[in-house]
């Protein structure tokens, strides 16, 4: 019997283009406006197909091209920057992106066997990781945040984070790629699929029974979320100047109404309470007689409130606002202050220091952070490290952006094993257990109320990510340069 051809990386396919067009139509809708959670799998098959079956620089220019243009497209409103700088942003995502499908296209063809499948998904990692590191988007836009409600696999996150969903997600495209180039023969590749397959269904299993086998069983708390949103700090920001007296009687109204709304739902039997981020603008000079009325309405009341405020100063907009939170104990007490730690690339606000507040309750260990905080699990990781319970999470977001940000946010309670609840003006609010399952929701342009009551577990778990950290990244990392020096090293030789 004669051998049977086997496809190599330079093997030109005549439906390469098909392979390419494939990829790019699942890659518009894998991730950004429009996400489909089937097609992230999918699009990187028929990308590395395509590479792999051009040559080398007529491939990276075509393929990067398309890349570049699509991820324009797919993420378009959804980037927190003026227009003159989202072309070159989006451009700079989409070449990084890409940048894992070159170094697969010249590396892995040098490597041996099944073993080769490895490359990608650690590149992928590699490139994401440290980008998340140095940008100011944090993990915006991570392959991971686009199989929320996938609770089996959303589990992953409790031990590698983010990067161990999006590996297992990229390893699939490598592997399908190395079956394609056998022919898919069965007694080639059975061995390699057979690794790949028993994994990932070991993920699914242990993740299944994670979320099924071992429910929640700890008493639960009533948090009551507010989210009436006004624009006038906007305003006061595009005005130029600030008339003292104008703004603060334009506000009393807005003020009363928060601390209403938070009376009512301590009425409701809620026990935390807590608001939107940038609730309320206050002038700096009012600020300590605000939090007054807040710190009397938690001491009759007995709840802990969380009030929510831009604090404006002297010389606004030229100075910039705080963008905070106090916590006041039922006794009527300020326990903490916090300012966002992570501020919008352009948010004209003070940034905070960066530390998590936490405060032990008989609700369980109650800490804080502000929207796009969330979006950076290196700071969020100091919960967990120190066995939060239960985070509140003020946002503020855009329809664009309504309901991805609030998905992302959910995956930072499952690594650290803390129950969350997000409240959201112009976006979506939810609360969630430490496992993801959702305990309430309410979209602010659908509902007709605007306080979200959530009965949130109050002990939270210990996680290996909460822990160990990033250090599945690291590996990839380590993984990465041990076999690009391998590679060189051989070839040199």
């Amino acid at each position: 019997m004669g051998k049977q051809k086997v496809h190599t990386n330079t093997t030109e396919d005549r439906f390469s283009f098909v392979w390419l067009a494939a990829g790019a139509i699942f890659y518009l809708v894998s991730n950004g406006r429009w996400i489909i959670p089937a097609a992230t799998w999918l699009a990187p098959i028929f990308l590395i197909r395509f590479l792999h079956t051009q040559r080398q620089f007529k491939g990276f220019i075509i393929g990067s091209s398309v890349i570049v243009l699509f991820t324009i497209i797919s993420w378009y409103r959804l980037i927190p920057v003026p227009e003159s700088l989202y072309f070159a942003i989006s451009a700079g995502i989409g070449m990084a992106i890409f940048t894992s499908f070159i170094l697969d296209r010249l590396i892995s063809p040098r490597i041996k066997g099944f073993s080769a499948t490895l490359f990608f998904p650690i590149t992928w990692a590699t490139i994401m990781y440290l980008n998340s590191l140095v940008s100011p988007f944090g993990t915006w836009g991570a392959l991971a945040y686009t199989q929320f409600g996938n609770l089996p696999l959303m589990q992953l996150a409790s031990v590698a984070g983010v990067w161990g969903i999006a590996f297992l997600m990229n390893w699939f495209a490598s592997t399908v790629n190395w079956a394609w180039k056998h022919d898919f023969q069965w007694v080639k590749i059975k061995s390699g699929l057979g690794i790949y397959l028993c994994i990932l269904l070991l993920t699914l299993i242990l993740g299944g029974a994670r979320a099924s086998i071992f429910p929640i069983k700890s008493k639960t708390v009533r948090v009551a979320s507010v989210t009436v949103f006004n624009e006038a700090l906007e305003a006061v920001g595009k005005s130029g100047e600030l008339d003292k007296e104008v703004f603060r009687e334009a506000m009393v109204a807005e003020q009363s109404n928060l601390l209403d709304l938070s009376r009512k739902a301590a009425g409701a039997k809620a026990r935390i309470v807590f608001w939107e981020e940038n609730a309320v603008p206050v002038l700096k000079a009012d600020e300590a007689v605000y939090i007054e009325h807040g710190q009397e309405l938690a001491s009759q009341e007995k709840i802990y409130l969380v009030m929510v405020m831009s604090t404006i100063p002297d010389g606004f907009p030229e100075k910039p606002f705080e963008n905070k939170l106090v916590l006041i104990d039922p006794s009527g007490k300020v326990k903490y202050e916090y300012l966002k730690s992570k501020p919008v690339p352009g948010e004209n606000c003070v940034k905070g220091e960066g530390k998590i507040p936490i405060l032990n309750t008989p609700h369980g260990k109650i800490a804080a952070a502000i929207c796009f905080d969330m979006d950076f699990p290196g700071l969020i990781r100091q919960a967990g490290k120190n066995g939060a319970d239960i985070v509140l999470v003020p946002s503020s977001d855009w329809k664009e952006i309504d309901p991805l940000h609030t998905h992302m946010a959910v995956f930072r309670a499952i690594e650290n094993g803390f129950s969350m609840v997000r409240s959201v003006d112009h976006g979506l609010s939810m609360a969630v257990d430490y496992q993801g399952r959702v305990l309430a929701v309410s979209d602010y342009f659908t509902a007709a109320e605007r306080v979200m009551f959530s009965d949130v577990p109050t002990k939270g778990t210990c996680t290996i990510y909460s822990k160990t950290g990033d250090l599945f990244a690291w590996l990839c990392i380590l993984g990465f340069l041990t076999t690009v020096l391998r590679v060189l090293i051989k070839k040199k030789k």
